[in-house]
């Protein structure tokens, strides 16, 4: 075991053994094993050339904890680090995890067991940056009349939501431009099921074949929509995933729009459980031979950073290897990589122009001054080393290049506080007392 804590040993004593485990260092030989956390590896493969000519000998990559690709934090990096190992060495990959949930759960995704075939897609979409969860939901909302006109074949539409308020803007936004035409009978059908709801604007939408289902609906409201939407003459139902349990619907088209949802401030993707109950919505037997699932979600998984280490480290340098190099992704495998694991289930279609994705965060690095493309050939600037360097995300970049160098000191503590290396830092209980020592000091600087 060698750490930062250890004596210093010579370079005899090094060679002399065969299992390494240790944070980086210059180890001026060729070890038989190297074993450290997936932070200290991305640290080694950026700090010197030298270390970085480790990576074309690694024969045998073992990965443990492969659960973590779900990890809204380290799942990201684990994945770009077996990615650059792929692009430099290209090893046999022996991956373990111990408690990767829900193992029986993914294996029902196919439709092997199923009387009815389902077929199921996958669309990303790209979420900008300065978007919020709730910004991006709202652009999706203006994707749906497109999807459902591709893939509804003329037949029930069932649109999985995250929240209540999110089912009342679908049926919103889509009858605002569009009418479901079904015919005089389902017209008069319809007509009939609106008279007897309670909402008005549940009774508004209704008229003009879309309708919603919450729990914050009445009961009896609840059970009108049920029943038309049954009958044929409702085309299309917009409702949040409780609607997924234990009832059985005419849905022909099952969209599953946004695959993430704010719970007490934080983003949580959906289980494996929750996408196989909405997904098995689609094409019940006895409706249906058949069914369509489509899964609406954000196509963006910190690409920027990982693109411009890529840059910096030779890997990428025109944009044919900077897509070659995202297809050998895990993300290219699952753009939902914390909900489908690392696997696509059999009958997935992913659809994306990953040549313009890759032209978009090239650009993106460029106009900050990270990278230079001249149209054929990227490389990085001193600007984007440092970048690499230092872990710095791409919004705390852009916050950098934003300032004018007259910022007041005032100023200048705030700007820190607002960069999202420190988003996960949290005042703890133990530490109010200093902190307000701190505070009631003489002499100190009012900020």
């Amino acid at each position: 075991m060698y750490t930062g804590d250890s004596e210093q040993l010579d370079r005899d004593q090094l060679t002399k053994m065969a299992l390494i485990v240790t944070t980086p260092v210059i180890l001026g030989y060729e070890p038989k094993f190297i074993l450290c956390i997936q932070e200290k590896l991305d640290f080694l493969t950026k700090s010197s050339d030298e270390e970085l000519k480790l990576l074309p000998m690694v024969r045998y990559c073992f990965v443990d904890e492969i659960h973590l690709l779900r990890d809204p934090e380290r799942g990201p990096l684990l994945e770009a680090l077996v990615t650059r190992i792929k692009a430099i060495s290209n090893p046999r990959f022996v991956c373990v995890s111990a408690t990767m949930a829900n193992s029986e759960d993914r294996n029902s995704f196919g439709s092997e067991f199923r009387p009815g075939l389902v077929q199921k897609i996958v669309l990303g979409f790209y979420r900008q940056k300065s978007q919020s969860i709730f910004q991006f939901d709202s652009v999706l909302n203006y994707k749906l009349a497109s999807v459902i006109a591709t893939y509804s074949e003329n037949k029930p539409v069932l649109i999985f939501c995250t929240t209540r308020r999110g089912t009342v803007q679908v049926a919103r936004d889509l009858t605002k431009n569009n009418h479901f035409k079904t015919g005089t009978m389902f017209d008069e059908m319809r007509s009939s099921f609106a008279a007897k709801i309670k909402d008005s604007q549940l009774q508004d939408v209704l008229k003009n074949g879309v309708g919603y289902h919450h729990a914050g609906l009445d009961a009896d409201d609840r059970r009108v929509v049920e029943q038309a939407f049954i009958s044929g003459c409702l085309p299309i139902l917009a409702s949040t995933s409780t609607l997924s349990m234990g009832m059985n619907l005419p849905a022909h088209l099952v969209i599953i729009k946004n695959t993430e949802q704010l719970i007490n401030g934080q983003l949580v993707g959906y289980s494996s459980t929750q996408i196989s109950q909405m997904i098995g919505r689609a094409g019940r037997p006895q409706f249906d031979s058949k069914g369509i699932a489509v899964v609406m979600t954000s196509s963006d998984l910190k690409l920027s950073e990982y693109m411009n280490t890529e840059i910096a480290l030779g890997v990428i340098t025109n944009l044919s290897e900077a897509v070659n190099w995202l297809k050998s992704t895990f993300f290219y495998t699952s753009q939902t990589v914390r909900i489908f694991m690392c696997k696509v289930p059999t009958g997935f279609v992913i659809k994306t122009n990953y040549s313009d994705l890759c032209m978009t965060e090239i650009k993106n690095l460029q106009s900050l001054g990270l990278v230079e493309f001249n149209g054929t050939k990227s490389s990085v600037t001193t600007t984007g080393k440092l970048m690499m360097r230092n872990n710095m995300e791409f919004t705390t970049m852009r916050m950098i290049w934003e300032l004018n160098g007259t910022e007041s000191l005032e100023e200048l503590v705030h700007f820190v506080g607002c960069c999202p290396e420190l988003s996960d830092i949290s005042l703890r209980n133990n530490e109010k007392v200093q902190l307000n020592n701190l505070n009631r000091a003489r002499g100190r600087h009012a900020l």
